[in-house]
């Protein structure tokens, strides 16, 4: 009977810690799930912001372009 209540004892005892483990990697899997979305609406947000910068970088550029093709015309027709 002794070995018996032995066997009991550590067969509970393996499967109590190993629920425990199973509902660690569950936890962990569930965050990791949770924050995967949120990861993902970032990095997209991040996109469309880098496409919108990029637009507005070449646009200023453009706009830089033509005032100096303006004063340089504007300085040629001084000239005598």
């Amino acid at each position: 009977m002794e070995y018996l209540e032995k066997i009991i004892y550590n067969l509970l005892l393996y499967l109590i810690s190993g629920s425990f483990f199973l509902l660690g990697l569950l936890l962990a899997y569930w965050t990791w799930y949770r924050h995967a979305g949120r990861l993902k609406l970032a990095i997209i947000e991040n996109e469309k912001l880098q496409v919108k910068f990029s637009k507005s970088v070449a646009l200023n550029i453009e706009g830089l372009k033509s005032k100096v093709r303006g004063k340089i015309e504007s300085v040629e027709s001084c000239r005598p």
